[in-house]
């Protein structure tokens, strides 16, 4: 940038003005950076986080369980995304039975991905109860959407939820990545510190996904603090 420096001389009347200008180079101020992605926020809880997707018309259950399909079963959660294949978007839609807690004798939920009316992929998952979907992102960078599934549970006034990655790629299961307790609330428990942990999960300006844990006290009335509340605690790559 070209900067003009005036001297002047007063004069009755008149000011004379001699101009010089400097060759200073401009100085560009530096890019602001970008914040890290939310892509997975479990500091609100087991609540519903996922709406349900434009293509929720579709009998799941039906296209799960043929018919007459059993009468306990709900439709948890649905999302839209490409799950098995890149070629289309698909739904993806997790099938509960039961109370939305697991307890001893709980059923096996479902996870079931459609196109349109035909059924891309489902299964059942073995060794744990989940509940819904709480995100869907590219965990493995192979171009197509997995799948965080959480589970949760209730002990003694203690609400827990732990998470899962989980990828669908052409229909078969594999598992990502555990992204263990993401949620844990204590403020109904009688004895002990009342507070609740919880898990946010980013993504860095260089891609990587990163688990932030945060923690924040009970409001005095024992209710569940203000996600503007939360501090965090500590922070890992996944």
């Amino acid at each position: 940038m070209r900067l003009t420096f005036a001297a002047c001389i007063p004069v009755p009347l008149l000011f004379l003005c001699a101009c010089a200008e400097s060759d200073t180079p401009r100085v560009e101020a530096a890019p602001s950076p970008q914040p890290a992605e939310i892509v997975a926020d479990f500091r609100s809880g087991p609540e519903p986080v996922i709406a349900k997707s434009a293509t929720s018309s579709i009998d799941y259950v039906a296209l799960a369980f043929g018919s007459p399909a059993p009468d306990d079963v709900q439709v948890a959660s649905v999302i839209d995304g490409t799950f098995t294949s890149a070629e289309r978007v698909q739904s993806a839609a997790l099938l509960t039975r039961g109370g939305p807690l697991a307890g001893p004798d709980a059923k096996p939920s479902m996870l079931v991905v459609t196109d349109g009316k035909r059924v891309a992929a489902q299964f059942v998952p073995p060794d744990i109860v989940y509940h819904s979907i709480a995100a869907v992102l590219d965990a493995d960078g192979d171009g197509l959407d997995d799948v965080v599934l959480t589970a949760q549970s209730y002990q003694m006034g203690q609400t827990a939820m732990r998470a899962d990655v989980l990828s669908l790629a052409n229909g078969q299961r594999r598992t990502i990545t555990s992204l263990g307790t993401v949620y844990e609330n204590t403020c109904d428990v009688p004895l002990g510190d009342k507070a609740v942990r919880a898990a946010v999960v980013k993504r860095n300006r260089g891609g990587q996904l990163v688990k932030e844990s945060m923690s924040a006290p009970c409001r005095d009335d024992g209710s569940a603090p203000a996600e503007a509340a939360f501090t965090i605690e500590s922070s890992r790559p996944l």
